[in-house]
């Protein structure tokens, strides 16, 4: 195609069209993971444009240049290219403009949610479903119920969360999309893994695993590993923890994708301290730390910083471990995500029950309440074992 237009005599429609058949040229290579490739080619797409003139071409090179900083983590510059892409939509009054300012805001609620600014992503993933509803794009609808699902998900929100992406569900199913079908599997099944129902989020995630890799999408296949480590951790089936952790780890490597790194090292870091290898537990629980704190990911900080501090205290290191509890539990707090902060709270009551009883004891009756109210149920009987000693 792009040899076709070249053949055209030059004119303001001929750039237009090979800028915009650069960034379908770079969106091939984004969804290959091959990040370079897609950058060069969205830079040389903006090469035929006029900066000075909104066009929808130039906001969508910039959006599809957000989603590709955003997989690898580069938040900050995911943000300037996605607000680039918004302020030239909002100037396009057409049906393709909306869309891309939908599209811009569903980035965005993404984004901030990563950030773990969640009250200000579940703003931006509301709009997005908003503008998709006034133009009536039901697919892109779709997506906007599995934005606003997560960040409900973060907040532990499970009933909300649950109805976005049953939502979501209900219209992939009807237009046939078996990839984000499987995406939504992999999200519904985060609420039984926290809730504790372990068999349930097993068939779930393993639904969703063998959909990525009968369709070779090694992303998701990779993020998918990864949860189902996470449950055979909780099953304590090393072998099986040990297998997807692996697994998981070599494709992030080989696409060069740090943006679910954190949670894909804590986990490490739980593997290894729970199988009591605590110089491993603390390298990969500090890589974690370290590289939410690179990508401003607020929320996998406070989570990495509550594993450290479990680290710390089985090594005997019980200043380091308060440290990072508690600076784990502000974080949190300050994020408002209730089921988290309830984690730490938990973790702090077994750190302080020797020194400050009366502190521990508040920490683990407002713990309770919070996992009797969310249906925490696995959670909710380790508390209750706790109070009982």
């Amino acid at each position: 195609a792009q040899q076709m237009v070249e053949t055209e005599l030059p004119s303001p429609d001929q750039y237009r069209h090979l800028a915009d058949l650069c960034r379908k040229t770079a969106d091939v290579h984004e969804r290959r993971s091959e990040y370079d490739s897609a950058f060069e080619w969205l830079h040389h797409g903006l090469r035929y444009l006029d900066e000075k003139e909104p066009t929808i071409e130039a906001a969508r090179i910039y959006l599809l240049g957000a989603g590709v900083y955003q997989r690898q983590g580069k938040n900050d510059e995911a943000i300037k290219w996605c607000e680039k892409s918004l302020s030239i939509a909002l100037q396009i009054q057409s049906a393709e403009g909306q869309k891309t300012v939908a599209q811009a805001y569903y980035n965005l609620g993404g984004i901030y949610r990563v950030r773990g600014e969640l009250d200000r992503a579940v703003k931006f993933c509301q709009k997005s479903a908003e503008n998709y509803q006034q133009i009536g794009d039901v697919v892109g609808s779709s997506h906007a119920y599995i934005n606003l699902g997560n960040v409900y998900l973060d907040q532990a929100d499970w009933q909300r969360a649950s109805d976005a992406f049953e939502l979501s569900l209900e219209i992939k199913h009807k237009i046939g999309d078996i990839l984000y079908a499987a995406i939504i599997t992999n999200n519904l099944a985060q609420i039984p893994l926290y809730q504790g129902n372990l068999p349930k989020a097993e068939v779930l995630f393993n639904r969703s695993y063998t959909i990525w890799k009968q369709v070779g999408a090694i992303l998701p296949e990779a993020v998918t590993a990864s949860n189902l480590a996470q449950v055979y951790i909780y099953q304590r089936d090393w072998e099986k923890a040990q297998q997807f952790l692996t697994h998981s780890q070599n494709i992030f490597s080989r696409i060069a994708s740090e943006d679910f790194l954190p949670e894909l090292k804590r986990r490490w870091g739980e593997y290894y301290l729970k199988t009591d290898n605590l110089e491993q537990a603390l390298t990969h629980t500090q890589r974690s730390l370290e590289l939410a704190v690179k990508q401003e990911a607020r929320l996998e900080e406070g989570m990495s910083r509550r594993m450290l501090g479990l680290v710390y205290r089985m090594r005997g290191e019980r200043q380091a471990a308060e440290r990072e509890l508690r600076q784990s539990l502000q974080i949190l707090a300050e994020l408002n995500s209730e089921y988290e902060a309830a984690r730490s709270k938990l973790a702090l009551t077994r750190l302080l029950q020797p020194s400050a009883p009366r502190e521990a004891r508040d920490y683990l009756k407002q713990a309770i309440e919070t996992f009797e109210r969310l249906g925490a149920k696995a959670d909710l009987a380790e508390a209750q074992a706790l109070a009982s000693n």
